[in-house]
């Protein structure tokens, strides 16, 4: 992970130096990156499956988790349990963004941990919603 990726704010005393917020992009399509490329966001994309979860196992917590994905399968709740489950990023915010669930799929994601789904990936709500749920807004 490079340093400038790290998520400094959460380790500097309250009117330090500002610190983007971080951001893990979990999905195919690079539209997270493309949608936040206009913002003062970093943005960290990974793939999904495996090199998602050796990312969550192996690097420092981002401010937030981004999972785009066609659907809430499988594959996106065992993601959204296994950042729930490791000790460091449990209390990362999640964010989804699988515009074809199903509303069982979506419940099961919820279950899993996700805190938000959005139901169309534009840039000005994804920044909001990014910033909101980081506590930087």
């Amino acid at each position: 992970m490079s340093a400038s990726l790290v998520p400094l704010r959460r380790y500097l005393p309250a009117g330090a130096l500002p610190a983007p917020v971080c951001v893990l992009a979990i999905g195919r399509g690079g539209r997270v990156e493309k949608a936040l490329r206009a913002s003062p966001i970093a943005v960290q994309t990974v793939e999904a499956g495996p090199a998602a979860l050796d990312y969550v196992a192996n690097e420092l917590p981002t401010d937030i988790v981004v999972i785009e994905s066609a659907r809430a399968d499988d594959q996106v709740v065992a993601l959204i349990d296994a950042v729930r489950r490791h000790r460091y990023w449990r209390s990362v915010p999640i964010l989804l963004f699988a515009p074809h669930s199903e509303p069982v799929d979506l419940e099961r994601a919820f279950e899993a941990g996700a805190d938000e789904c959005l139901p169309r990936l534009d840039a000005a709500t994804l920044a909001t919603r990014v910033l909101e749920l980081a506590g930087a807004a």
